[in-house]
């Protein structure tokens, strides 16, 4: 199994084609494919790769646009994903964190931009408010467990 983290548009900085072909095989010999939040340009891209449904492509760009200005409300789309495999419908999901994973932080990237009212920044973040579910037709693991 292999995870790769890159989007194909980091594609175009390789330096030669044989390299951006072989990167581009990896992601067209995947089993499954999960993504999160991606502009409209980024699935443009992986469209040629990863087939998705219009109704799919407006649900992983809501998660990439900001819903306000407040960024209080964590980022857009946070812990929201689509699982495609082949050319099956996707999978909306959503993921939260454990309590132990907030209070420890190992998962907050902002941590170096967070600030203090004053402007200045903290060497260390609190966590962020978890989310608002915002796929509430997606089963919660209880129900699946449960058969519901």
């Amino acid at each position: 199994m292999a995870q790769i983290t890159h989007t194909m548009s980091d594609l175009r900085a390789l330096a030669n084609p044989e390299d951006i072909a072989k990167a581009r095989g990896f992601v067209e010999r995947a089993g499954a494919v999960i993504v999160g939040g991606l502009p409209s340009q980024e699935l443009d891209d992986l469209q040629h790769v990863v087939p998705f449904t219009n109704t799919e492509r407006e649900l992983i760009t809501s998660w990439s646009t900001p819903p306000s200005w407040d960024d209080r409300l964590g980022p857009p789309g946070m812990g929201n994903f689509l699982l495609k495999i082949g050319r099956r419908p996707g999978v909306p999901m959503h993921l939260d964190l454990t309590q132990a994973e907030l209070t420890a932080g190992v998962h907050n990237t902002n941590k170096r931009w967070t600030t203090t009212p004053t402007g200045s920044l903290l060497g260390s973040a609190a966590p962020a408010p978890a989310p608002t579910p915002v796929l509430p037709t997606t089963p919660t693991p209880s129900a699946l467990r449960a058969g519901g």
